[in-house]
């Protein structure tokens, strides 16, 4: 009796408790298929840098099949049970469930490119019990992924990408002719506050508020530019001390690695002083004014500072050869003069060079002027000096000489003249001012600077941009980023392997905090120095080809070609998220590689770089993939020192490295995005 009447009771525990280890099975693993949609959508997320609408479709159609969606073909991770489960539904980007749940929540309803998340609800209803009945109204699961600005990575190349944003400009004015003594230093500000036309780029224009006086008492006067990543550390003390203040970076002088000592400067600009004073004779001629003229050279600037070189410029000169040359309307035939070098003969009697014209009446009156044959300006980041041949007589014993240094003209690269794209010095007459007479004058420089480098890039034909690793003499964006790896060849070969977080505003630590064990994410890193330059070619060989030393072989072409035809270049579309070109790189602040030494810099983004083409040591191309099959070949590399990697910066969504910073990507924005699990 007593079992019969227990047996009910036994049956019916038995029952509830198969029906609700049922009931948890289902929704653990309806979990699991919200969980395997959000993800797999979720890793299509860079296809919303190409047609946004293809880009919803895809993302939406893999959310589903991964859901276990069954209005879905082949669809995978079908619930569990056969027969024995309710009817299954699959809400992709919708605010409420199909059946029960909590009340509307904050999805956006929208497609996933547009809403920036992909948001998977499903819902199990009715699930039937074992011994009847469907008592469980609905079962119910959900998953989101998000993208968002990343704000955490590891495996980056351990180079730095400073961001071009300086808060303070500066014109230094160097006696060249007294050991680059500092004469003066006039502040630059940013006016407008938009970028203006400049040499034919929009870049934002610094000019001087006030005009800065000066007694120009020596021939050689140079003008270095000083841009700072603070303000108020870019006057007092000697070139070497204001240009090897931490955060400025000057434009164009050469440092001693090891000291920091200012070792040579030219400047990016130049002005040339003469004397009015004394008589010149046939064999001790007074050199007197020298200006440049654009010949065959377009930029506003120029001829003093070419953006755009690689083009002639003419020369006028005054010189003072003594009783006849005095007098402008007897024309000194004896007097020759001539632009040595940049292409000028180099044969014949003294003087060599191209030959100048002496003019006796008309604009040019008194001044030797070039004529058919001028200087060419070669584009190698220098500043060329011009100097000028003169001769008087005839035969081999004429007296004859050099006047060196007359004038300069600079030719502008990403190396020595960084971010500088226009520069001009004006003096009180309101002209160029780049040859005044000994005395007092008024000065006012004004620069162009390129607005920041760091941005996305999509077009097939977009310029590459140069990142200078490290070179020889000098410090470059190279990062000693891992500590577990003895050079800078093992880190560019296989990336950094400490956990990095993007800096929010604190202190960085002294370089001998970031050693193993690593406790947290670290949000400063460490400056590599030395010129480690035949490194780079090892590590990206490495890295790209799969052959950790220099090699021929070509393994992994560059990818940057618009292969499907929609007019960009995005991933996965044109190139695989495998592709080994494709890597993450610090984000670093203006002038973090100034200073001497090993510094400590703040990481303010994460960005993602495509490499087309690096240096290989002692100069030229590195990358051994020459184009060819429908693909383009490198990028050329700007100088011939070594040391650069050259690539676009690409708007990419990582889906398997890094954290997020909550904030959601932003597909204008500079810096990489990441795909968050965040319900």
């Amino acid at each position: 009796m007593l079992v019969a009447l227990w047996m009910p009771l036994v049956a019916v525990t038995f029952s509830f408790v198969m029906d609700a280890g049922n009931w948890f099975e289902h929704r653990r693993h309806l979990q699991t298929q919200a969980d395997a949609g959000a993800l797999a959508g979720g890793g299509l997320f860079n296809g919303c840098f190409g047609s946004t609408s293809t880009a919803n479709a895809a993302i939406e159609a893999e959310a589903r099949k991964y859901a276990g969606d069954p209005g879905t073909s082949q669809p995978y991770n079908l619930q569990i049970g056969g027969v024995n489960q309710g009817t299954i539904t699959v809400r992709f980007n919708r605010k409420t469930f199909a059946a029960g749940g909590p009340p509307a929540d904050d999805t956006v309803e929208a497609g996933a490119c547009d809403a920036k998340m992909v948001d998977v609800k499903l819902t199990e209803a009715n699930l039937p019990w074992f011994l009847g009945g469907k008592v469980v109204p609905a079962v119910n699961a959900r998953a989101r992924v998000q993208i968002q600005q990343k704000g955490s990575s590891s495996d980056s190349l351990p180079v730095g990408v400073p961001d071009n944003n300086p808060v303070d400009a500066a014109a230094i004015f160097i006696d060249e002719s007294s050991g680059n003594a500092v004469l003066g230093t006039q502040a630059l500000v940013k006016s407008p506050a938009t970028p203006v036309s400049l040499n034919g780029e929009n870049d934002y224009q610094w000019v001087a508020p006030t005009g800065l006086s000066l007694n120009i008492s020596h021939p050689n006067t140079g003008i270095v530019i000083a841009l700072a990543g603070k303000t108020g550390i870019l006057t007092g003390g000697s070139l070497t001390a204001i240009c090897n203040r931490v955060l400025v970076e000057c434009y164009s002088v050469t440092q001693d690695a090891t000291t920091g000592n200012v070792t040579g400067a030219t400047g990016l600009d130049f002005i040339h002083g003469y004397p009015t004073a004394g008589t010149g004779t046939a064999s001790a001629p007074i050199l007197r004014d020298v200006t440049l003229t654009n010949a065959g050279c377009t930029d506003g600037s120029g001829p003093y500072f070419l953006l755009h070189s690689a083009c002639t410029v003419g020369v006028k000169a005054k010189v003072d050869f003594g009783t006849g040359a005095a007098n402008p309307t007897v024309l000194p035939t004896s007097a020759v003069l001539k632009v040595a070098g940049w292409g000028c003969p180099n044969s014949g009697p003294n003087p060599k060079g191209c030959p100048m014209t002496y003019n006796a009446s008309g604009p040019n009156l008194g001044y030797f002027t070039t004529t058919a044959t001028v200087p060419l300006m070669p584009s190698d980041g220098l500043g060329h000096a011009i100097d000028l041949n003169w001769g008087t007589g005839s035969g081999g014993s004429a007296p004859n000489g050099t006047f060196s240094s007359t004038q300069r003209s600079f030719s502008a690269d990403g190396d020595t003249s960084g971010p500088v794209r226009y520069v001009r010095v004006d003096n009180e007459l309101g002209g160029f001012g780049n040859s005044v007479a000994f005395g007092t004058h008024t000065f006012s420089v004004t620069i162009g600077v390129t607005p920041s480098l760091q941005a996305n890039e999509s077009s097939p034909t977009g310029a590459p941009v140069a990142l200078k690793v490290t070179s020889k003499g000098s410090n470059g964006q190279a990062l000693d980023c891992d500590p577990s790896k003895p050079n800078l060849r093992d880190e560019l070969a296989t990336g950094c392997t400490p956990q990095y977080k993007l800096n929010t505003g604190t202190a960085c630590n002294a370089a001998s905090f970031y050693v193993f064990p690593q406790s947290a994410p670290w949000d400063c890193t460490v400056t590599q120095t030395g010129g480690s330059v035949g490194q780079v070619d090892d590590g990206m060989h490495c890295r790209t080809q799969g052959e950790c030393f220099t090699g021929s072989a070509c393994v992994n072409p560059n990818h940057w070609k618009d292969s499907n035809g929609d007019g960009k270049i995005t991933i996965p579309a044109d190139i695989a998220l495998s592709d080994p070109r494709l890597m993450s790189v610090f984000v670093t602040p203006f002038g973090a590689f100034s200073g001497n030494g090993t510094q400590v810099v703040p990481i303010v983004n994460f960005a993602s770089f495509y490499v087309t083409g690096w240096s290989r040591n002692g100069g030229g191309q590195g990358d051994p993939c020459p184009g060819g099959g429908g693909l383009p070949g490198p990028d050329p590399v700007p100088t011939k020192t070594g040391g650069w990697i050259v690539g676009h910066f690409i708007k990419y969504v990582d889906t398997i490295g890094g954290g997020g910073t909550g904030d959601p990507c932003d597909f204008n924005s500079f810096g990489s995005c990441v795909v968050a699990l965040t319900k």
